[in-house]
């Protein structure tokens, strides 16, 4: 009886009987599975290949383990017999051109390309030791000093990382050069290098750069010297107005670090009175230059009719007068 196909999933497990026509069970009839768990074919205690009695656990007799394990030595024998190691190299081969990377021709000792070799490990070196004391962002040096062969005797730079990087080091140096003759370099650094490495975020790595002989662009160089006028003149508690006429109020915090924070008068349209919002960062916009005096937060109560320092509508008869009242002119 020629089978048609493998058993049903739905056939009760039995043991494997084999028969004359190989791959086949006399007692379903149906193809066995070779090479893996048949579920059909197979109960417990029941070898799968030969229907014989295994260990518990196991799922092949003692027998068919030796026979399998044979079985696979014979074919390793086999596939090791048939190996053949590649032919030695022949003097005029492709094997033996200079250029070929493989090749395993003596190096050309030649007094040029010893030179040549000597350059090539030099500028290695001096790469190496340009991204060992990189402070700056350039993405390239911090890339290498994340490979985790940095600082390894495995480390090999490409010869275009090479480049790229003495370009760069070159270029921060003609930098620095142009740096050392601007008196606004030179005053920031100054400023910068006197100040506690402990601190945090912009100014943290501002004193890093100065420390470190970098150049500062532009932008750093102005927000460096709002930091300076800051600390030459610093912001007290009070009433500010900034050249674009915005309004602030300074305060102390009431818990915590008891830090000074700013708070932006915002003025809706139909209201008869003013909001005070926290707006971040708002205390760096200001300097001490713009602190109001009595005088011009009682000229805008004048204008509006509402306290700037407090931003309630004047309702008392000496306050409208004043444009300010008694309370808030003592704080602003």
């Amino acid at each position: 009886m020629s089978p048609a196909s493998y058993a049903p999933a739905d056939t009760p497990p039995h043991a494997l009987v084999r028969g004359i026509e190989p791959g086949v069970c006399t007692v379903c009839h149906h193809l066995v599975r070779e090479g893996g768990r048949d579920p059909v074919h197979s109960l417990p205690g029941v070898c799968e290949r030969c229907a014989g009695v295994t260990e518990p656990g196991s799922t092949l007799c003692g027998s068919c383990l030796v026979a399998l394990a044979e079985a696979r030595a014979a074919a390793q024998l086999e596939r090791l017999a048939a190996f053949k190691p590649p032919p030695p190299a022949v003097p005029g081969s492709d094997w033996d051109l200079p250029d070929n990377p493989r090749s395993r021709s003596e190096p050309d000792m030649s007094p040029e390309a010893v030179a040549a070799r000597a350059e090539r490990k030099r500028l290695h070196a001096e790469a190496v030791a340009y991204v060992a004391d990189y402070h700056g962002t350039w993405g390239l040096p911090l890339d290498i000093r994340a490979n985790p062969k940095w600082g390894t005797k495995y480390l090999r730079l490409s010869e275009a990382q090479v480049d790229a990087l003495i370009r760069g080091r070159d270029r921060d140096r003609e930098r620095e050069a142009a740096a050392a003759d601007d008196p606004r370099q030179l005053a920031a650094r100054a400023f910068l290098v006197a100040q506690s490495m402990y601190r945090a975020g912009f100014e943290a790595d501002m004193v890093t750069r100065a420390r470190a002989g970098v150049r500062l662009s532009e932008g750093q160089l102005a927000a460096v010297e709002r930091w300076q006028a800051r600390e030459s003149s610093p912001i007290v508690e009070g009433m500010y107005r900034t050249a674009t006429g915005d309004i602030f109020k300074v305060q102390r915090a009431v818990h915590g670090s008891r830090q000074l924070y700013a708070k932006h008068l915002i003025v809706s349209e139909g209201q008869s009175r003013g909001e005070f919002e926290y707006e971040p960062g708002a205390l760096g916009k200001l300097s001490a230059t713009d602190r109001m005096t009595v005088e011009e937060a009682a000229e805008f109560g004048k204008l509006y009719g509402w306290c700037c320092v407090c931003g309630r509508q004047l309702t008392d008869e000496q306050s409208i007068a004043a444009g300010i009242g008694p309370v808030c002119a003592s704080r602003v």
